[in-house]
């Protein structure tokens, strides 16, 4: 790493250059530099922390803290933490380990170690002990933002109430310290926080023979807590494996959780109280059984203050005795933070990706930054489909919601990074026999369907902000009228404007999950209705050619005043966004298509893949006159249904969605309209395809990303193998959604939005 060094008014200033500014040096920076270090042998770190140490907020711990997890998870993945296994170590363990991880790793020679420095911004950062000196890093590849997820002590800042001076309070370190205080000893003590801070307060009291009886535990709300023995090496597959089977069986949040308590899963205070919060609080069984023996337990909501003869809570009033001593435990460990991609341009922010497995997240982050480089680069929007962010939870519901997105990004490492998870130490793979973790693995992907179905249905009942309402307007092409949903971006940024493109058999709700999260991202979104999809949009000429669909695009874009946009097509809808993109590319900023290649990849890939042919049966069947038309309306849509099922294998539509279907298809004219498209345009397909790739009339000239199911049982996704790039002078990007079919974008559109949303801003003319 080189270095060098100026003055100036303001004092020195070293430059130092390095490909890696990492800032934060607790349990995820260090997980991330000893992954990237040992996977990448180039690679050089400047790491950057406030602190003198390394370990993060372990340095401002109570003296009797221990990890509440087991060590065989926790740390760096080239060095073991204690004893391993199953072993709970304390606090101190911690801190020296993290400590030697850094000695490792400074010994390569290729990281530096800048403690009591403050990052200002822009790679800078400045001493906490000498002001005027200050360091500019040139940062050849990334700057890692590992702070984000800073964790919270109580020592780290005073209570969030008002406290009379005449009442003592200490924070949960002060527990430790009280040999050191002068007079008698506390009488009694009121343990504020109901947190996992809260129980160790409780526990460590009891340890050292206080009286249950002089101790008050204020609990402002109950917890679900994990059982630690279910947690363990040799036993989290099973207790994996049955989660999964309760989350397919029960109907409700309630239910649920009731369930994994009668599984032995879940445990909680008291049997009595239903809890209303989950925060990841592991609790042993013999813990639990101390904790049990309070019985000045306080369920009267939060601390407002503490007055010289009463603490004031939120729906009652509690008298302050004489001697006590109140114990304060109610910072949070990890504040709620809003979710950011966690690959964005030149910055890396570390974020967790498994529910509460924080340093298995940084490291597998750090794993997939070493594979944007190489023969093979990982895209970044790639990476953001793998990083799915997991916040920490906080309600009960949450669990259901960090559980579902777990469920899906460990679905999506197992495909596309197995090898690693079994080779990554604090992964629960490694430490199963392979075997086992196979046999799990079988018996998990065998409940996987019922298992986020009835998670998202669980979710969907309990939303408590529901997705926005569409507002619906009307767009025109001469006597042709769309109706089209929308919904205004976010007022603190607007981008460009999205126009999204249903296909068959399918309305314009099918965009439902992306138009909000567009919209958050500032983007105006619309998404019209096809022409002939319902009564209004019917030409009485019958033309539904591919130009005739083309042009609707490009006339409701003059009709809305947009010179460009972003087009987004599914199905047909991308068979349009294909065309029109030829057509007129200077009418849009990117195009993205879903389940559907290009027209001309499609034909020729239908000649080498006889599954194809048999995929596309139904587009053959739509040409024989009068028969589909009786065929559609049959027992109730059953052919669509049909359809549905095989396309998306394992994913059953909501409903309330199918019932908006089928009013759809149930307009006058509609079922017709559908039938057209395919009478229309799949001869002139074929043989426009059969011209070969490269033609004028086939090349796209504004950047394409395409995405398609890993599972799609209506187009087989080797027909995107061997893209031709004479059709995509701007640009060509393809990406593989796992555990989705042919409706992706309804099936996992948390993947398909990131993929999406990372696209977008890279193209967008606001960024």
């Amino acid at each position: 790493m080189k270095r060098s060094m100026t003055r100036s008014a303001d004092g020195e200033c070293h430059r130092i250059e390095a490909d890696y500014l990492v800032v934060g040096a607790g349990a995820m920076g260090l997980a991330f530099v000893d992954e990237l270090i040992h996977r990448d042998p180039s690679a050089t770190v400047v790491l950057v922390d406030r602190r003198a140490m390394p370990g993060g907020h372990w340095n401002d711990a109570y003296a009797f803290v221990s990890l509440h997890q087991p060590a065989a998870y926790y740390g760096v993945n080239s060095m073991a933490l204690g004893e391993g296994g199953a072993a709970l170590v304390t606090g101190r363990e911690v801190l020296a380990y993290f400590g030697r991880a850094l000695d490792r790793l400074l010994a390569t020679g290729r990281v530096r170690f800048f403690g009591q420095c403050e990052h200002e911004g822009e790679a800078r950062f400045r001493s906490r002990l000498v002001p005027d000196r200050r360091y500019q890093v040139d940062v050849r590849r990334k700057l890692v933002d590992a702070s984000y997820m800073q964790s919270e002590v109580p020592a780290m800042r005073p209570p969030p109430y008002a406290v009379d001076p005449s009442v003592a309070v200490v924070p949960v370190n002060g527990l430790a310290e009280l040999s050191k205080r002068e007079g008698e000893p506390p009488s009694s003590f009121v343990i504020v926080g109901a947190g996992k801070t809260g129980m160790d307060a409780a526990l460590y009291l009891l340890d050292q023979g206080v009286a249950p009886e002089a101790i008050t535990w204020i609990v402002s709300n109950d917890a679900w807590f994990l059982r630690r023995e279910r947690i363990q090496p040799g036993t989290i597959l099973d207790f994996m494996l049955e989660q999964f089977e309760r989350f397919g069986d029960s109907e409700s949040l309630d239910g649920l959780v009731f369930a994994l308590e009668c599984a032995g899963i879940f445990s909680r205070l008291d049997p009595a109280v239903a809890p209303t919060k989950y925060r990841c609080a592991t609790v042993s069984d013999p813990e639990l059984a101390q904790l049990r023996r309070l019985t000045k337990v306080v369920r009267l909501g939060r601390v407002v203050r503490v007055e010289a003869e009463a603490v004031v809570l939120e729906r009652g009033r509690l008298p302050v005795l004489p001697g006590q001593l109140f114990v304060d435990c109610t910072a949070k460990g990890l504040p709620p933070r809003e979710p950011r991609p966690v690959f964005a341009g030149a910055t890396i922010t570390l974020q967790s990706l498994l529910v509460c497995q924080q340093v298995l997240s940084a490291a597998f982050i750090a794993y997939l930054e070493t594979r944007t480089r190489g023969p093979e680069p990982l895209s970044l929007a790639r990476c953001n489909a793998l990083c799915q962010v997991v916040p920490h939870p906080e309600e009960v519901r949450d669990y259901a919601q960090t559980m579902l997105t777990t469920l899906l990004n460990i679905q999506a490492w197992a495909e596309a990074c197995r090898e690693w998870l079994f080779e990554s130490r604090l992964s629960f793979f490694h430490h199963e026999r392979r075997v086992d973790v196979l046999r799990a693995t079988l018996k998990i992907e065998a409940t996987r369907v019922a298992a986020e179905k009835g998670l998202r249905a669980i979710l969907a009942a309990t939303d408590p902000d529901p997705t926005p309402e569409f507002e619906t307007v009307e767009l025109r092409h001469g006597p042709l009228r769309a109706s089209t949903l929308t919904l205004a971006p976010r007022p603190s940024r607007e981008r460009a404007a999205v126009l999204c493109l249903h296909g068959f058999p399918d309305n314009a709700r099918s965009f439902r999950h992306q138009l909000p999260a567009l919209a958050a991202a500032g983007y105006r979104v619309y998404a019209p209705t096809l022409r002939g999809y319902e009564p209004s949009s019917q030409p009485e000429d019958g033309d539904y050619s591919l130009a005739a669909l083309a042009g609707d695009v490009l006339a409701w874009l003059d009709e809305l005043g947009l010179e460009r946009a972003h087009l987004i097509g599914h199905d047909w809808g991308a068979a349009v966004t294909y065309t029109v993109g030829a057509l007129a590319p200077e009418r849009f900023w990117s195009l993205t298509t879903l389940a559907v290649p290009h027209p001309a990849q499609f034909v020729r890939g239908v000649a080498r893949l006889p599954r194809q042919v048999l995929n596309s049966w139904y587009m053959l069947f739509f040409q024989v006159p009068g028969a589909p038309e009786l065929a559609l309306r049959r027992r109730d849509w059953a052919l669509i249904r049909q359809l549905w099922a095989a396309w998306s294998p394992g994913y059953t539509l909501p409903p309330e969605e199918w019932a908006a279907l089928r009013e759809t298809f149930e307009a006058p004219g509609v079922d017709r309209a559908m039938l057209a498209y395919y009478r229309r345009n799949l001869v002139p397909t074929f043989v426009d395809g059969l011209r070969g790739g490269g033609s004028d009339e086939a090349v796209i000239r504004v950047p394409t990303l395409a995405l398609t199911g890993a599972d799609d049982g209506c187009i087989d996704t080797r027909l995107y193998e061997g893209v031709d790039a004479r059709e995509f002078p701007e640009g060509f990007r393809l990406e593989r959604v796992e555990g989705a079919g042919h409706f992706l974008h309804q099936e996992r559109p948390e993947a398909v939005n990131a993929l999406v949303l990372d696209w977008l801003a890279e193209h967008d003319p606001k960024g």
